[in-house]
């Protein structure tokens, strides 16, 4: 581990912020959250696990499983390498407690990430997920890796 990261997890650690592992190797997401969690980051993404830059597999991904760390699961990897068949699988095998649906859409030969993730949860619906499992993964995960808070008269950092 560099310097550099140690300071950063620091740094990290004591805003409260979150970290992502980017398009980091398994086995160097594996050091970042190890790491990370013992300098006591409490919010981790470890970001879309299953694309092409990042093939991190089923085993790997529950070594990091841990409260805290959630997985983003992008839909743009089923235009890819993976049927969305196949992306439920991972999220029931990983769990919905630790997943968060995102799209990674954006980019002008790709739908708008509104319509992206319309897909994305019509397809986890038909794969079996409920809808509050869907909900959990749409917007509960999302919101506690944020630290947000929902009600309003909470005081929220949202």
């Amino acid at each position: 581990m560099r310097p550099e990261v140690t300071a950063i997890l620091k740094l990290i650690a004591e805003a409260d912020a979150v970290l992502a592992t980017g398009h980091l190797s398994p086995a160097e997401s594996k050091v970042l959250v190890a790491e990370a969690r013992r300098r006591s980051v409490r919010r981790i993404i470890v970001t879309h696990p299953e694309s092409q830059a990042v093939e991190m597999s089923v085993e790997q991904q529950l070594e990091l499983l841990a409260p805290g760390v959630y997985f983003e699961r992008c839909w743009i990897a089923t235009t890819k390498q993976l049927t969305a068949t196949r992306l439920a699988e991972v999220i029931q095998a990983v769990g919905p407690e630790s997943t968060i649906m995102a799209t990674d859409f954006g980019q002008a030969r790709n739908p708008v990430p509104v319509e992206g993730l319309r897909a994305f949860i019509a397809s986890m619906l038909d794969q079996g997920f409920s809808q509050a499992q869907v909900k959990l993964m749409v917007r509960e995960n999302p919101a506690a890796v944020l630290g947000c808070n929902r009600r309003p008269w909470s005081t929220s950092r949202c």
